[in-house]
């Protein structure tokens, strides 16, 4: 599998980051996956462990729109105010039952499961919508998480203790606690490592972590 990890800022900006790994676990072919990315409406960043073929939700949008084809500017322009109070309005059990319902039919048509396989698929997601963070795990459940930062995949229970200890050092900047996370991480689970992806809620581009010098100097030295 691998590992995801997402934690909120005091702003309230929510940083995601993942490890690239991936495999088929039966030989050692490697492949490099961007697990993080944001949904092609740029409404929801989606990080995901489990099925390859969950990758490709960066390409649908999930959010409900009311946009409409016209020529007139001015209906256009009000349009899109009521789509963006609508957003700013959407409560967590709309937001839940919409993009659950909306997750689920891509699900099924990008994955190799079918319904029949019992309503489940391999895997797990991490929703990021504005300032929260929610889960979804493979029978569809998603709930909302509390918690400033979250982790899943196979490298869970490695990076929630690194993010533990990290957490209270508020002068640690978030992406340095990721990417301590992640490297630690690395180095006691086999089915972590590769490149660090890292994308947050306010600027919703994906960048790969590139680690310098003294990063690499300091990885040596342990």
């Amino acid at each position: 599998m691998s590992v995801v990890i997402a934690i909120r800022d005091k702003e309230g900006v929510i940083h995601m980051a993942s490890d690239s790994m991936a495999s088929n676990s039966f030989t050692d072919t490697r492949l490099d996956i961007c697990k993080v990315n944001p949904t092609m409406d740029g409404n929801l960043l989606i990080g995901m462990v489990g099925e390859l073929g969950l990758s490709e939700l960066q390409y649908y949008e999930f959010l409900p729109k009311i946009m409409s084809e016209t020529r007139n500017e001015k209906v256009r322009g009000a349009l899109e105010r009521a789509n963006k109070e609508f957003q700013n309005n959407l409560g967590d059990y709309e937001f839940i039952t919409q993009v659950k319902f909306e997750l689920k039919e891509v699900i099924e048509i990008v994955t190799t499961h079918s319904p029949k396989d019992g309503e489940r698929f391999d895997g797990e997601l991490l929703i990021v919508f504005k300032d929260k963070m929610y889960l979804m795990s493979g029978d569809y459940s998603m709930v909302p998480i509390e918690n400033d930062y979250y982790v899943i995949g196979s490298g869970q229970y490695h990076s929630t203790a690194v993010m533990k200890m990290l957490n209270w050092d508020e002068d640690t900047p978030p992406v340095d606690k990721l990417i301590n996370a992640i490297k630690l991480t690395e180095e006691h689970v086999l089915s972590v490592g590769g490149k660090i992806y890292y994308v947050n809620s306010k600027d919703c581009e994906v960048n790969e972590i590139i680690l310098g010098e003294k990063d690499l100097e300091e990885e040596d030295d342990e």
